[in-house]
C-alpha cells in the first residue's frame, strides 16, 4: 500500500521543522556548557577577578619626611580614606579618623594640633579638598597627597 503524496510531505515538514529544533536544543545545551567551562574548570567556583586601577599617594609630615607610594594597585571606585588605609596597612601605618566625619587626625603619631593651627589636608591631582576624605572617590592615574600643612 502506498502513502498518499500529502502524507510523505506531512512527513518532510516535520522532519524540516525537528532537525532545527532538535540542533537548537543540542546547541542550547552545548551554549551552557562552554558557558560554565570556567566553573567546571576551577572545580564548580567561579574566580572573579577585580578590575584594578593604578594610583600614587605621597605623605608629607611637614618636617621634611616625605612618603611615596606608586602604582598602588587598587579596585575601582576607592575613595582617599580606601587608599589611605591600604596604604597604611601595606607600611605598617598608624592612622586615627573621626568617628563622625572620618575626617584623618593623626598619621603615624603626627597628630592635629589646633594651638599651631596645623593639620592633615589632602589634595587629589594638586587640588585641596576640603570634603571628607570617605566621600571622595579616586580613579586611574590619581595622584592623592596628604600634608600635614597650616589650616587653610
Amino acid at each position: 500500500m502506498e502513502e498518499s503524496p500529502t502524507k510523505k510531505n506531512s512527513f518532510k515538514v516535520i522532519g524540516l521543522i525537528t532537525v532545527p529544533v532538535i540542533f537548537l536544543i543540542v546547541g542550547i545545551f552545548l551554549g551552557q556548557d562552554i558557558a560554565n567551562l570556567n566553573n567546571i574548570i576551577n572545580g564548580g567556583t567561579v574566580i572573579e577577578e577585580p578590575v584594578l586601577h593604578q594610583t600614587s599617594l605621597m605623605l608629607d609630615f611637614g618636617n621634611g619626611d616625605i612618603r611615596t607610594y606608586h602604582n598602588l594597585e587598587l579596585e575601582l571606585a576607592v575613595t582617599v580614606l580606601e587608599q589611605l588605609e591600604y596604604v597604611a596597612d601595606q607600611n605598617n601605618l598608624e592612622f586615627l579618623t573621626e568617628i563622625n566625619t572620618s575626617k584623618v587626625i593623626s598619621i603615624n603619631n603626627v597628630a592635629n594640633n589646633a594651638a599651631l593651627d596645623r593639620g592633615w589636608q589632602y589634595w587629589v591631582n594638586n587640588v585641596a579638598w576640603h570634603s571628607a576624605p570617605v566621600d571622595q572617590q579616586i580613579y586611574v592615574g590619581d595622584v592623592v597627597e596628604w600634608k600635614y600643612t597650616k589650616n587653610q
